[in-house]
Order: structure tokens, then sequence, then C-alpha cells
């Protein structure tokens, strides 16, 4: 109590000195907010009320029912979207917190390249909640983080994908128990090859830049197993799409893929 009233948080986006005690109080006096969605709350402790309020979007339906990209319209029910309709593509299904922009941005780079390591755990929170709201525990067998090629994660310190998959066992005990069991493998897919940083290239670029940079440690991990992929940022999908063909060709049943945030 004492360090938070001598050092008071800072909103990791605008970097306003954040509020303590009960609520979420945006920065104007008499006003508060309301945490209307699991990613507004479970951020709340890092991103003031203003940002919350005003620079954080999450992903609810209507949105594509196979790739979970959210429609223009906020009118009707979730479908598949023009584009899954006409070329599918390796992932089953696709889902997102919220859109890479602004306030979750920051959040996520912080976390990559300011080392907060905590974040990792409100931000692995945020992916609980989306997977116990659009799967079921019966679809899945295993978790399989992204890799990163070992220089570049002994270069970070970590594995953001890895990070945040690592409190889901102690949520499952608390909030969902069923889940407790899923198998958590981090060491099955590698990523062999050390491709520049996507930043920049466009969707073609970044698909030529992933082909053939991971591979299978054992097919019989895979074999017949429903994967999910888990990333932090979903961009044009290159990254996943590649994962998940590695992966179907050693023999999974099935992939599908979650992320913190995708890019429109």
């Amino acid at each position: 109590v004492l360090e938070a009233g001598l050092f008071p948080p800072t909103c990791t986006h605008c970097g306003e000195w954040m509020p303590t005690g009960t609520g979420f109080p945006d920065r104007r006096p008499g006003h508060s907010i309301a945490l209307s969605s699991p990613l507004a709350a479970t951020l709340s402790r890092v991103l003031c009320g203003d940002c919350l309020r005003d620079d954080l979007r999450a992903i609810e339906p209507p949105f594509c029912s196979v790739c979970g990209i959210p429609f223009r319209s906020r009118i009707g029910d979730s479908h598949p979207c023009g584009r899954c309709l006409e070329a599918p593509g390796p992932i089953g299904r696709l889902r997102s917190a919220g859109i890479h922009r602004g306030a979750l941005s920051s959040v996520i780079h912080d976390l990559k390249y300011n080392r907060r390591i905590r974040l990792g755990r409100r931000l692995g929170t945020v992916l609980f909640d989306v997977l116990t709201t659009h799967w079921l525990r019966q679809e899945l067998d295993m978790v399989i983080p992204v890799p990163l090629h070992p220089l570049r994660c002994r270069q970070r310190g970590f594995n953001q994908s890895l990070l945040m998959v690592r409190p889901w066992p102690r949520l499952a005990a608390e909030r969902a128990s069923e889940w407790a069991d899923l198998t958590q493998s981090a060491d099955v897919l590698v990523r062999h090859q050390n491709t520049p940083q996507q930043t920049g290239l466009d969707r073609r670029k970044r698909r030529a830049n992933v082909r053939g940079a991971f591979s299978i440690r054992s097919d019989r991990a895979v074999r017949g197993k429903h994967v999910l992929l888990v990333d932090d940022v979903l961009t044009t999908g290159a990254t996943m799409d590649a994962c998940a063909r590695v992966l179907l060709k050693a023999g999974a049943a099935s992939v599908d893929g979650l992320t913190v945030a995708r890019a429109l």
C-alpha cells in the first residue's frame, strides 16, 4: 500500500498516473467507466479509464465464424466471411481478444520489448477468457505456443506466447476445472529458421518469409490431435498458417488459433 501511494502506477498506453483505490475511474472528476468486456476488466490495472474507454476495442460478435475477423455491421449473427468461403485456410477456427491498435498494442509492446513480464500473466488471462468462451473442452487436445527461433528467444529472454499460456492451469483450477488437464506442449513445434521480423512486410512477403521456417520434432506427438496454436498478434496470418500446415502434414486432426490481438 505504501509503495502504491508513493509510486502510483502509470498507464501503459498514455503514461498518466493511475488512480488508486476501488473502482476504475477515468481522469475526469466525477466520471467512471463501465468495464463492459473481460478484456477491459483484465487490463484495468495497467490501463487508465480514459484509455480503456476510448482506445481499447474488444472483438465481439458478429464476426467471421472461421477466421474471427469482425464485421463492419453490428447487425446479424456470425457467419463465414467471403474470403474464408472462397479460399479456406489451414486454421479451422481463429479467435482474438481485441483489435491490435492503441492501448492493446501498447500492452503487447511493453511485454515484448520492455520486458514487463507481469503483463504476460494478464494477457494470459485475456486469452483464457477467449478460450473458455469459444471452445468446449472436448474440442481440443493440446495447446502449442508459436515458437521463437532460439537466438531470438535468448535475445528477448522469453517466448511471449509461452509466457501467456503458463497461467492457464492456475486459472482452470480457480474458474473452469474442466480445462485443468489441457496439455501444453512447448517443444513439439520448432522454428529452425531465424527469419527477419515480419513488421513492415506485406501479405505476400510475410508468407514467403516464414515458408519452411517451422518443423515438428515428433509426428507422433501431434498425430490425431486437435491442436490450439497461441500467439500474441495476428497480422496477415502468415505465421499461424505456416505452423498449421506443418502440424497438419504431421498428422494433426485439426488446428485452431488464438491470439491476443489482430490487425485489421
